[in-house]
């Protein structure tokens, strides 16, 4: 099928730009592509209108979930050093180790549907049982990720989690800011439907969509300027 698909001369006469090196203004829009839901959310909490303040969170999480995605295969038009520190800032706003998120996403790509292929742990399940189970994939990403994961990877994960303590220590012992605790407790439900979202995060321009009974080999998409 895929191969047909790179025969049809419609797609071949697509001029397609992906993979190119980005200009500096797509790499500041990179950047700053989940700030505004961010401060929105804020913004809304500040003034205790905290359902539409949830609804900026939750694009926030889909805006922050692309940015991620994005600084897991490198492709920011940042240096490595500097994707990392995209993952370390996002891991303290999004409340979770980024890095294990990497560590599950890459071998979702090596081992699509595999036994061990946590990111896809749901795509066999129905919509309900999915829901019911999030609770337990960010325990399942992060476990999986700190058994498996290389020393270097290891230490930004452990960094970031010891980060995340130290900033809801900050929010709630110290800082007087009702927003921000909101914010806090926004993230923490976050992780509930985080496994919802990841198979839904359809910002990504490349997602993997894995199919119940299908090919693993089958089973990925390209999906471009979403």
């Amino acid at each position: 099928m895929t191969s047909n698909l790179l025969q049809d001369s419609r797609i071949r006469s697509v001029a397609w730009r992906d993979l190119t090196r980005l200009a500096w203004w797509e790499i500041v829009e990179e950047l700053t592509l989940s700030l505004p839901w961010l401060v929105l959310s804020l913004w809304l909490a500040a003034r205790a209108l905290y359902l539409p303040a949830a609804g900026a969170s939750f694009v926030f999480y889909l805006t922050g979930l692309r940015q991620v995605h994005n600084a897991f295969h490198f492709t920011l038009g940042l240096p490595r050093w500097a994707s990392d520190a995209v993952m370390l800032t996002l891991s303290v706003g999004m409340l979770g180790s980024m890095h294990a998120v990497r560590f599950n996403h890459m071998r979702h790509h090596r081992h699509c549907m595999a036994d061990d292929d946590v990111e896809a742990m749901s795509a066999t399940m129905g919509a309900w049982r999915a829901l019911l189970t999030g609770p337990l994939f960010p325990i399942r990403m992060h476990t999986q990720a700190l058994r498996g994961a290389n020393r270097n990877q290891r230490r930004w994960i452990i960094a970031e989690l010891a980060a995340n303590v130290v900033w809801v220590a900050l929010v709630f012992l110290v800082l007087r800011v009702p927003a921000l605790r909101y914010q806090r407790r926004r993230d923490g439900a976050g992780p509930v439907p985080l496994v919802v979202l990841l198979r839904l995060d359809s910002p990504s321009r490349v997602r993997p969509v894995a199919h119940a009974g299908a090919d693993p080999s089958q089973s990925t998409q390209i999906v471009r300027h979403l």
